[in-house]
Parts: structure tokens; C-alpha cells; sequence
């Protein structure tokens, strides 16, 4: 039997995924009997293989004298008048639109006073660097923004000119009717309402991932997507230097691999090692749906928040000693791998976020 489709609320979610949250949105508000439906430009292919929706139609005429494209300034004039005619599409067929910060259709958010002027509900994800408060933690060494060696992303995210980062936070914190962020994404908005934001996952068809624990040998990962934002320079020493002292430890390092790659790995991988300096993202979550243990940075702002948080809490002195344990106590291991799926079902399933967000976003 069909869904019966809930006409309330028609979602737009674009024009940029990350870590495949917009895909993610679609499919728990698809299932829940919505609207919704996914938009990012014809132009550009989604990153790590995720779904990449519906297009925005985007031309690229080209032809080259002395090395530069003579229909450059075209192109941009071109697209620039598609983008706006999409806004009157999208504002007649959808009540409720989702941007991930900073990705708007026109530069710095400028279609938000139109979306608010017509009364329709705009929310805004803060999800990382973009967004986040370098001085959220200043005083502790182990916080990403006080150890932060990638240059090019503090340059695209505004680190080093913070009154501009904060203009830009607060320009849309202005037009938003819900922020979804954590406590380090919410520290330059001014009325810090924002609501905390759970990631969510699909629920893999396997639901017996416990047998792999039957194995002899314990297959460790470290896959980041940023090895510089994950300190993967930390990460990865310790995890050879673990390899190195037990002959039963399988370790799989890879980075900028497709998504579903990523999945198949973590299907037969009991432990993850996800970041330093940061909590828990998409990765952990899909990798406690699949019964791995997640090791990533321990803050106070998230176990405060989660106060049942199934993730082992590590920083860069104990990351060794805490794998140690984990690996000679195999009861243990079994253990926190079954809090992980538990801990899945109840905050990062499709079912939980449905009821989450149906109830914060009066969807």
C-alpha cells in the first residue's frame, strides 16, 4: 500500500549536499508521506558518489583564444538569469526550503528576503567550519579551531575574518525561521535558539551485525573525509603503532572514497576511528548503525547534551591506551558495539530523526 501524501509541508533542499545530509532530509520526509525533493546545479557532480537529485540547469559554453574562454562573462550573465527564473519555480511549488550554510541559489543568501516576504519556512543547517566559533573552546588544546593546520578551508570559512564570518551567520540566522547546529556551530548567532541537530542514517538491510565479532582478527578504520579537519596526522601514527604490537589487527586507512565504498567497508569493520578535536559526524553514525565502536574527540558540550552518548571519548594522549582496551577485552568490545546500535536506534535512525524533526520544525 502507497504512502498517503501530506500536502502540508513541500520541501526544497538545495543547491549543495554535504556528507549526505540533503539526500538523507529527502528520504525521511519522502517516508514520512511529504514533498520533498533535492536540487543542485547540472554542472556540478555530487562528491563521493551521493545522489545528486534533481538539476538546476547550468551552461558552460567554451572557446578558448589565447587560453581564455570568450564566453565567460556570458555564462555567468546566463546562469545568473536561470537561477533567478528557478526562484520563482521553486517559490510556487514549495512552502519549506532547507539550506545547508553558507550554499544559497544567489550569492550570500539573497533569495531568503524573498522567501520570507511570501511567508515561507526557511531552515538552515550549520554543519561544521563554515559556521563554527573558533574560540568556542580556545582554552583547550584538543579543540580543532585551536589545532587547525588547513589553510584553504580557514580561508573559505572566514576564520581569520571573524566580524565577516558572523555577518554571515547572523545575515542568516535573520531570514531563517529554525538553525539547526550544535553548540560549537551556534556561537555567533545572537538569539542562540537554535535547535541541536542529529544526523541521521538509513538503516543498512543487514541486522545481524554482531556474528562479525566472531572473527578472530579486529579490522580497525580510519577513513577521513578531511584528513587535516580529522588530525588524521595524529590518528593514523597510533593506529600503525597499534598494528604493530597485535598480530590480530587488520587496519584499513583510506580517504576520498566513494560513499558506498565507504558503506561495504564498514559492514565488516568493528572498530572506527573517526576524528580528533571534533565529535561525532555522518561517518559514526552510519558506522554505529553497522555495529562498529566509534572512537572520536570527547567534549563536554555534546556528553551534556547526550548524556548516554555511545561513542568512546578520546583525545590524542589516551587514543592508544583506549584501543588497547578495547582490543584485549573482546567482552568489552561486543559490548559497546551493541550500545552503538542501540544508541543508533534511538537518536540517528530515519524513525527517530522523523519524530525529532516533525515535532521541532513543526513539519
Amino acid at each position: 500500500m502507497s504512502k498517503i501524501i501530506n500536502k502540508k509541508t513541500k520541501a526544497f533542499f538545495g543547491p549543495i549536499d554535504v556528507a549526505n545530509i540533503a539526500n538523507s532530509f529527502v528520504k525521511l520526509l519522502r517516508n514520512e508521506g511529504y514533498i520533498a525533493d533535492f536540487y543542485t546545479y547540472s554542472n556540478i557532480n555530487q562528491s563521493f558518489g551521493y545522489g545528486s537529485g534533481k538539476k538546476i540547469t547550468q551552461v558552460h559554453f567554451k572557446f578558448y583564444i589565447f587560453g581564455k574562454n570568450i564566453f565567460g562573462v556570458l555564462n555567468l550573465i546566463i546562469n545568473l538569469i536561470i537561477k533567478r527564473i528557478f526562484i520563482f519555480h521553486i517559490l510556487i511549488n514549495y512552502n519549506t526550503f532547507f539550506y545547508i550554510s553558507p550554499h544559497t541559489i544567489l550569492k550570500q543568501g539573497k533569495e531568503l528576503k524573498l522567501l520570507k516576504f511570501f511567508n515561507k519556512k526557511i531552515i538552515i543547517l550549520f554543519v561544521g567550519c563554515c559556521e563554527r566559533d573558533v574560540n568556542f573552546l580556545k582554552n583547550d588544546d584538543e579543540y580543532i579551531c585551536n589545532r587547525c593546520e588547513d589553510i584553504k578551508k580557514r580561508n573559505v570559512c572566514l576564520c581569520d575574518k571573524i566580524e565577516l564570518k558572523k555577518d554571515r551567520v547572523r545575515n542568516y540566522e535573520k531570514y531563517s525561521s529554525y538553525i539547526l547546529a550544535q553548540d560549537d556551530s551556534a556561537g555567533y548567532l545572537l538569539n542562540k535558539k537554535n535547535i541541536w541537530m542529529h544526523l541521521f542514517a538509513e538503516r543498512p538491510l543487514n541486522n545481524d551485525f554482531i556474528k562479525k565479532f566472531e572473527r578472530e582478527k579486529i579490522r580497525i578504520m580510519h577513513f577521513p573525509s578531511n584528513p587535516k579537519i580529522k588530525l588524521s596526522n595524529i590518528i593514523i601514527p597510533v593506529l600503525k603503532k597499534i598494528k604493530e604490537k597485535y598480530d590480530n589487527i587488520e587496519l584499513v586507512i583510506k580517504t576520498n572514497i566513494p560513499h558506498k565504498e565507504v558503506l561495504d567497508e564498514l559492514n565488516n569493520t568493528h572498530i572506527v576511528v573517526d576524528a580528533l578535536g571534533l565529535s561525532y559526524g555522518m561517518l559514526a553514525i552510519e558506522a554505529m548503525a553497522r555495529g562498529c565502536v566509534v572512537l572520536a574527540g570527547d567534549f563536554d558540550f555534546v556528553n551534556d547534551k547526550i548524556p548516554d552518548l555511545a561513542i568512546v571519548g578520546v583525545n590524542s594522549n589516551n587514543l592508544f591506551d583506549k584501543l588497547e582496551e578495547l582490543i584485549l577485552n573482546k567482552e568489552l568490545l561486543i559490548r559497546k558495539a551493541k550500545d552503538s546500535l542501540k544508541f543508533y536506534n534511538k537518536y540517528h535512525s530515519l524513525e527517530a530523526a522523523a519524530k525529532y524533526y516533525k515535532e521541532n520544525l513543526k513539519l
